[in-house]
């Protein structure tokens, strides 16, 4: 994983392409480095994960204005589109 924030949540937003995918890790407090990583950029919300291997992490496609697209949480819970 790669360019790990903290409170900067203009990091998370993308800078390159229309969608940028963020992880998160539920078992990490909120304001840790760790709670929230961005994982890449890309051109469409259908290149980020569909499903996600464990329950306390979900990943989220957000666009340029901060708009979650895309929620996929652990093994339990389907991609969630807004």
């Amino acid at each position: 994983m790669c360019c790990s924030v903290s409170n900067r949540w203009d990091a998370l937003l993308p800078v390159s392409l229309p969608y940028s995918v963020v992880w998160y890790d539920e078992t990490v407090p909120l304001g840790d480095e760790g709670f929230a990583t961005k994982l890449r950029e890309v051109a469409t919300p259908c290149e980020a994960p569909d499903e996600w291997h464990y329950e306390h992490e979900e990943v989220v496609v957000y666009d340029e204005g901060g708009k979650m697209i895309k929620r996929t949480d652990g093994p339990l819970m389907p991609p969630i589109l807004a």
